[in-house]
C-alpha cells in the first residue's frame, strides 16, 4: 500500500471526544506507514465555557493549535493566511475539512485537488439543521463537488448530501462515539457509591445541553407542564436563554424544574446517571452525543428526528422514543409513557446500552480508515 499521510483541519482542539477518535486514526495510518498531523484553528469556543477544561490526555496524535484561546476571536484573513502556509508546504497525500463553514476549510477544498492531494469533507450537516438559503445550498455543491470522499454521520446525513447531487459511491458513514470506556466508567463509579446513598425521592427526566433556541426548550417545558405528574425536570447546562426559561415556569406556574447550570463531563455524568430519562427535543442537533453519553448510562431516551442521532440510535419503543419536535402532544405523549408505568424502563435502558455499545472510538477511525483508503 501507498504511503498515506493525512492532514487534517479541525476546528478547536477542546473536542475531546473527537480527539479521542484521531488518536485512533493516528494508530491505524502508522500501521499501514502512514501519518496524521491536525490542525485545530483555535483551542476553544464561547459556547464550551463552564463545561470543562482542555484535558490533553485525550490529544494523543500529533497536532498543532494556530491561535490561542477562542476561535471567535480569530480574523478570517488570520485562518487563510495560517492555514495556506500549511497547506503549500505539506507532503500529505490526504487533506481531510471537518466542514466548510470556516474559511481554512473552504482554502483547503479549493487547494487540495490543485496541489494533487486527495479531499475529504466531513460533512455533519442533515436537511433538519437550520433554514437552507438557495445560494449557500448551490456554493455547497459546488465544494462537495471538488472531494474524493464525503464523509458523514448515519442516514439523515446520506439522505441530505444526495439532495446536494453527491454521488453515493462518494458517500461513506463514520458513526459518531464518545469515549465509551470513560463514560462506563464514571457510570460504574456513580452506581457504586450511590448504593451506599439514599435513592432519588422523584423520578426525573434530563436535558443536557446548551440553552439555546435550536434545542426547543420552551417546548419541553410545555409537555412536561401538560404531565401533571411528581416527576422532576433537570435541565443541564447554560446559555443564552437561561433567563427566559426561567422567567417561563414562572409565569405558567411549572414546578419542579430544577435548572442545574453548565457541568463539567464527571459532574453531567453523574446527574445522567442518576436522572430516569434523557430528553433531547432538538429542531436543529447534528447528532447529539448527549444520547451516546445517556445510553452508556442505561437510560431509555426520548429523541427529536430532527437529530441526526435518532435513525442510528433510537429504536422507537424499544429503547426509547422519536419523536416531533414541533409537535408538543407527540413529546408529552412519549414523556407519559415513562410517568405512568407503561414504558418498562429497566428494559429500555438495558436496550440502550446494546445499541450504543458498537459505536466507538475504534470503529469511528476504522470506518474513517476505510472511506480514505479506498478512494
Amino acid at each position: 500500500m501507498k504511503q498515506q499521510d493525512v492532514l487534517i483541519f479541525h476546528n478547536i482542539l477542546w473536542s475531546h471526544y473527537t480527539g479521542v477518535v484521531f488518536g485512533r486514526l493516528s494508530t491505524l495510518l502508522a500501521q499501514h506507514n502512514g501519518r496524521l498531523f491536525v490542525v485545530h484553528v483555535a483551542d476553544s469556543m464561547h459556547s464550551r465555557k463552564g463545561i470543562g477544561e482542555i484535558d490533553k490526555r485525550y490529544h494523543q496524535y500529533p497536532y498543532q493549535v494556530l491561535f490561542p484561546g477562542s476561535i471567535e476571536k480569530v480574523g478570517k484573513w488570520q485562518q487563510l493566511v495560517a492555514g495556506g502556509k500549511i497547506l503549500l508546504s505539506s507532503k500529505a497525500t490526504d487533506v481531510m475539512v471537518f466542514g466548510y463553514d470556516l474559511p481554512v476549510y473552504v482554502l483547503a477544498i479549493l487547494l487540495a485537488p490543485l496541489l494533487g492531494k486527495k479531499l475529504h469533507v466531513v460533512a455533519d450537516a442533515t436537511a433538519y439543521d437550520r433554514p437552507r438559503h438557495p445560494l449557500k445550498e448551490k456554493l455547497k455543491k459546488l465544494l462537495l463537488k471538488r472531494a474524493t470522499t464525503v464523509i458523514c454521520y448515519g442516514q439523515s446525513h446520506r439522505q441530505y448530501l444526495q439532495s446536494l447531487g453527491v454521488p453515493l459511491h462518494k458517500i461513506a458513514i463514520r458513526l459518531q462515539a464518545t469515549d465509551n470506556d470513560q463514560i462506563r466508567q464514571l457510570y460504574q463509579q456513580w452506581k457504586s457509591n450511590a448504593e451506599n446513598a439514599e435513592p432519588a425521592s422523584r423520578p426525573s427526566f434530563i436535558f443536557i445541553g446548551r440553552l439555546i433556541e435550536e434545542k426547543n426548550l420552551f417546548i419541553l417545558l410545555q409537555a412536561f407542564a401538560q404531565l401533571k405528574s411528581n416527576w422532576v425536570l433537570k435541565l443541564v447546562g447554560a446559555g443564552v436563554l437561561e433567563h427566559s426559561l426561567k422567567a417561563y415556569c414562572k409565569k405558567h406556574q411549572i414546578e419542579n424544574v430544577v435548572f442545574a447550570g453548565a457541568l463539567p463531563l464527571a459532574a453531567a455524568v453523574a446527574e445522567l446517571a442518576a436522572s430516569d430519562v434523557l430528553v433531547l427535543p432538538s429542531v436543529s442537533e447534528t447528532w447529539g452525543l448527549v444520547v451516546n453519553e445517556a445510553m452508556l448510562c442505561e437510560k431509555p431516551v426520548i429523541v427529536s428526528h430532527h437529530c441526526g442521532c435518532a435513525l442510528e440510535l433510537v429504536q422507537h419503543g424499544h429503547n426509547g422514543y422519536i419523536i416531533n419536535p414541533n409537535d408538543v402532544g407527540d413529546l408529552a405523549a412519549a414523556m407519559q409513557k415513562f410517568v405512568s408505568g407503561e414504558a418498562d424502563m429497566p428494559a429500555m435502558g438495558a436496550a440502550s446500552l446494546a445499541i450504543v455499545k458498537d459505536f466507538t472510538p475504534e470503529k469511528a477511525a476504522s470506518q474513517i480508515f476505510a472511506a480514505i483508503s479506498e478512494n
